[in-house]
């Protein structure tokens, strides 16, 4: 499962804790399945999941791509992500974007109007925007996870490790290299993913815990300032 992470790196290139739960849950039996369909159970896990937070790094010809997101469901998302030496904080909230970036993801993103006015302050524009509708999908936990776990070799079972103090079974990609860690008890939800070395790795936690998500107050609007 290699961490290029294959469409999730293509939208934010385009662009350029411990775990949750209680470590006493029952066990949830994917040890005992095949590594597919170790890996079909945890997407389906996550489909139903209520909240995440994903944070970690990944190698990109283009420069390390952080992130560090918290997500609800598919409609809402806050967090900060760095693409490409581009840095930029988002909250979404329906169909709604608010971001705040530096000079560089602005320069990019809305010309030098949008720097004049924009930098340092947070904005609001619609998802549907051209320039912008490709970021709505890293605010939503499905079509992020699906992303970074869609693309992957020939999947062999690793090992029983401990990932954040919840019990794990290793899935190996054979063929691409890195290894996703999926929780043995509860639901089977992916906890982590590593990559080959220098790669970078991604953790998923602190699923189905609360998170609060609120409009940034004195927004400006995007289409106002830039005429877009």
């Amino acid at each position: 499962m290699r961490l290029t992470l294959a469409a999730s790196v293509a939208v934010l290139a385009a662009l350029v804790a411990g775990v949750g739960g209680s470590t006493a849950a029952a066990p949830n039996g994917v040890e005992l399945k095949t590594a597919g369909q170790i890996l079909t159970a945890s997407r389906a896990a996550v489909a139903q999941a209520a909240t995440v937070h994903i944070v970690g790094t990944i190698a990109d010809k283009g420069g390390p791509i952080t992130l560090n997101l918290k997500l609800i469901n598919s409609k809402v998302g806050v967090g900060r992500l760095s693409v490409g030496g581009a840095t930029f904080n988002i909250i979404r909230i329906g169909n709604t974007l608010y971001l705040k970036a530096d000079r560089k993801f602005l320069e990019a993103n809305g010309g030098a109007a949008a720097v004049k006015v924009l930098a340092g302050r947070w904005f609001k524009v619609s998802t549907a925007v051209h320039d912008f509708k490709d970021i709505a999908p890293l605010t939503d936990l499905v079509q992020l996870v699906d992303a970074v776990l869609g693309t992957h070799g020939k999947l062999a079972l690793g090992s029983h490790v401990t990932i954040g103090g919840r019990p794990a079974i290793a899935l190996v990609d054979t063929s691409e290299g890195g290894t996703l860690y999926v929780a043995t008890t509860g639901p089977p939800y992916p906890l982590e993913l590593k990559g080959t070395k220098g790669q970078g790795e991604i953790k998923f936690e602190s699923w189905d815990t609360a998170v609060t998500v609120l409009p940034p107050t004195n927004a400006l609007d995007f289409s106002k300032v830039t005429g877009g």
